[in-house]
């Protein structure tokens, strides 16, 4: 079967590619016959790397998405007048045209104060809306739905959807009021990504090594919550400066390192690089403190953060791959998604919101998050173990409706 994936990349934000990789990975093995066409914010990137096999990369970047809604949207017309719209189907947008289920994999969207995004993740489905394919939203972090046009947008399209997957119960909550039919409760994909050997022995290369006996917090910024942090005149990196120099005169080793990287690129947009740079000019070299100054794969970076003993995270799926392997964590978050990931553990008083970040409130929650590391290490792995099996049961949901899908075509 033919499966469209979109809003991801493989390259800068390793959250979105670690959720088509987990998508791959386990629609694969329920149809091992499966391609898949990954609309990539970064085709030219993408095109670069080593991709499963039957993945082809479509040019998912904002011009060509754009250009793509304006066919959509004469295709859709022609469907409504009963006309012929063969001649649409070509090059790229046959197999978005013809898929058997197009799965969205933004991580959020429909949310008051980010309609721009909104808008942009309806543009990039509307090829699939113009053609009438079946298309499952991956679990997601939407709403509140307050604003006045991110609820009209709710309203008119998220009823379309054949399947919307709640990410969390905030995100069920919020969208309770709009009485959709079609709502499930999933945890996120990537919980289900499956990484190798290979990938660890990467990621051991790149931490002190066991003889050196020394507690390791990885710390992972984000410049999304920097951003936030400067508009508000919230001193993120001095806060993180402060919390590390504390740490490595404590004997911990510190590790930092970029959750979202565009190596090859200076922009800010997914690429945590310009702000980990920052970072390092403030602190003065210390054998205590290292850097990963560099672009890793979605796996590389799951299995780093698995050789922890504590994270410090203000990017989502640093947190997934913390939940996913036993690691304590304290996270600086901006959104409602964050706490719903860690209420799943019982753990959302690890949160602290960027507002309310100082020092003293991030010394106070590692102190408590130290002091139980334990016992939340075991909740974690036990927590994590329910999640992926419940995780089996969408992509068992996925696959039959995919199956529907095709044999409803043929």
């Amino acid at each position: 079967m033919k499966y469209v994936i979109s809003q991801v990349a493989f390259s800068g934000n390793k959250g979105a590619s670690g959720m088509a990789k987990a998508l791959i990975q386990n629609l694969r093995e329920l149809d091992p016959e499966a391609k898949f066409h990954v609309l990539s914010y970064y085709p030219k990137a993408d095109r670069r790397k080593n991709l499963p096999v039957d993945v082809e990369i479509v040019d998912g970047s904002p011009r060509t998405v754009l250009i793509r809604f304006f066919l959509s949207f004469w295709m859709y017309l022609f469907r409504l007048l009963h006309l012929p719209g063969t001649w649409y189907l070509r090059g790229a947008m046959k197999p978005l045209g013809t898929c058997d289920l197009w799965i969205d994999a933004a991580g959020i969207s429909f949310v008051d104060g980010r309609e721009k995004f909104t808008i942009f993740n309806l543009l990039s489905i509307f090829p699939a809306l113009a053609t009438g394919r079946k298309i499952v939203k991956a679990s997601q972090a939407m709403g509140p739905f307050e604003h006045t046009l991110n609820r009209l947008l709710a309203k008119c399209f998220l009823p379309r959807m054949t399947l919307i997957a709640a990410r969390g119960d905030q995100t069920a909550r919020y969208l309770e009021p709009l009485s959709l039919k079609n709502v499930v409760r999933y945890s996120d994909v990537a919980f289900s990504l499956r990484c190798s050997p290979e990938d660890a022995e990467r990621a051991s290369a790149l931490l002190p090594p066991p003889e050196n006996q020394k507690k390791i917090i990885g710390i992972s910024p984000s410049q999304v919550v920097y951003a936030l942090c400067a508009k508000q005149k919230i001193p993120y990196l001095p806060v993180l400066r402060d919390f590390i120099q504390q740490r490595a005169a404590e004997g911990f080793h510190c590790v930092i390192f970029p959750h979202s990287a565009r190596q090859e690129s200076v922009k800010r947009h997914n690429n945590d690089l310009p702000v980990l740079r920052e970072l390092k000019a403030l602190l003065p070299e210390n054998e205590a403190i290292s850097w990963v100054d560099q672009e890793l794969s979605d796996c590389e970076l799951r299995m780093l953060i698995g050789k922890l003993d504590f994270l410090v995270a203000s990017r989502f799926h640093a947190i997934i791959s913390a939940m996913s392997t036993g690691i304590p964590t304290v996270v600086i978050g901006w959104s409602h998604k964050y706490a719903e990931v860690l209420s799943a553990f019982g753990l959302e008083q690890c949160c602290i919101g960027y507002a309310d970040l100082s020092v003293e409130n991030l010394q106070k929650k590692f102190n408590e998050l130290q002091q139980k590391s334990g016992e939340i290490h075991d909740r974690i792995l036990a927590v994590f173990s329910r999640i992926r099996e419940d995780n089996r049961k969408f992509f068992q949901q996925i696959f039959e409706l995919a199956s529907s899908g095709r044999k409803s075509s043929s």
